[in-house]
């Protein structure tokens, strides 16, 4: 068996709700916008705010338990699929919900990337995120499938919740 660890939009991947997953905790990792999506969940022109993880506090997420017959498979599904060179997989320590400890596969933002934001503000973030639309969806889509992926498991993340809080809240001007 391997252990797998999704923080962001994965975590709302119906394809993996097929094998053995649960809540976990990444100690010494935080959600932070730190890539852009210019296909997926934006264009060239507005991409897309996607997030990544930055050192630094904590982070819940899921854990999910894949058979080594279907490793393979999964690894590249939870592979970035852009601005793969931005991220790196590392095995990690992860406490599961019910106190287990597991090591797991887990990508994380390149030292380099998170050295420079892409966004200087809150109001700059909500801005990119509402342009941004690519073929997998909106900006507003991507945080509100964390945001919703989260709640189902009864995890919050500051940064999502005010992020899907700005959103939610939007009215044109």
């Amino acid at each position: 068996m391997t252990w797998l660890f999704a923080y962001a939009e994965l975590m709302g991947e119906h394809l993996l709700r097929s094998y053995d997953v649960q809540p976990a905790l990444l100690a010494g990792y935080q959600r932070a916008f730190l890539h852009s999506s210019p296909l997926l969940w934006g264009t060239p022109e507005h991409p897309g705010p996607r997030v990544g993880l930055a050192p630094g506090g904590e982070c819940w997420g899921l854990a999910f338990r894949v058979p080594w017959s279907s490793r393979r498979a999964m690894l590249r599904r939870l592979q970035p699929t852009e601005h793969s060179e931005e991220y790196r997989r590392v095995r990690l320590s992860i406490g599961r919900r019910d106190g287990g400890a597991e090591r797991a596969l887990v990508w994380i933002s390149r030292p380099e990337v998170v050295s420079r934001s892409r966004w200087r503000d809150d109001d700059e973030l909500s801005e990119a995120l509402l342009a941004a639309h690519g073929t997998a969806g909106r900006g507003l889509e991507y945080v509100r499938t964390i945001f919703h992926a989260l709640e189902l498991w009864g995890l919050h993340d500051p940064m999502i919740d005010a992020a899907w809080a700005r959103l939610a809240s939007w009215r044109p001007r």
